[in-house]
């Protein structure tokens, strides 16, 4: 089960809302959402334990942020990079919230740090 896939699918409609206002039109936003959530996803799991635990502690996600290939994401979508970037900005903090408010959010959050602290334990 992918927590963040699946939470953005069962909260398309709220999040594709979210894009529209970004400046996305509803094919755009329909499109660019599974890419960016696919990749938000794939930032999560490259950074390290300590990155993802200072992330929720600040609510600085520009790690995160840093680790999505901006260029190819536009790319797939045939947007302008600011647009994807934009788009990107646009979600995090919806993402955010539901990933904390989340129960299957906070386990792997939990997950993510156990592991990395039993790592440093070894």
């Amino acid at each position: 089960m992918n927590s963040i896939l699946d939470m953005v699918d069962s909260n398309k409609s709220e999040f594709i809302e979210k894009l529209t206002e970004a400046g996305f039109d509803t094919d755009q936003a329909s499109s660019f959402l599974p890419q960016a959530a696919q990749g938000i996803n794939d930032s999560i799991n490259n950074i390290g334990s300590e990155s993802i635990f200072n992330a929720f502690i600040s609510g600085n996600f520009s790690d995160f942020l840093n680790q999505i290939d901006i260029e190819e994401l536009s790319s797939k979508i045939g947007i302008p990079q600011e647009q994807a970037l934009s788009g990107i900005n646009a979600i995090m903090p919806m993402l955010s919230q539901f990933f904390n408010n989340d129960e299957s959010g906070a386990q792997l959050t939990a997950s993510k740090l156990f592991n990395g602290l039993s790592g440093l334990m070894k």
